[in-house]
């Protein structure tokens, strides 16, 4: 989600032009990291999850490539 950066904003809120508005991106919502165990391997599900999705995703661009 994105946040209004404060500290800019406060700092040049008096500027005759206007203050500058900054938006940071604080959310992890892009980035997706595997299932670990204590010993840092990953487990067997989240192994069997990762081949699916890749399956899926390969059959998908061998759908469009074939049709288009």
């Amino acid at each position: 989600m994105s946040q209004l950066n404060l500290s800019i904003y406060n700092a040049t809120r008096d500027n005759p032009g206007g203050p500058l508005v900054l938006m940071e991106d604080t959310s992890d919502a892009g980035i997706i990291q595997p299932i670990l165990d204590d010993d840092g391997r990953m487990t067997l599900g989240s192994a069997i999850g990762q081949i699916i999705a890749f399956v899926i995703l390969g059959g998908s661009f061998a759908y469009c490539a074939y049709i288009l």
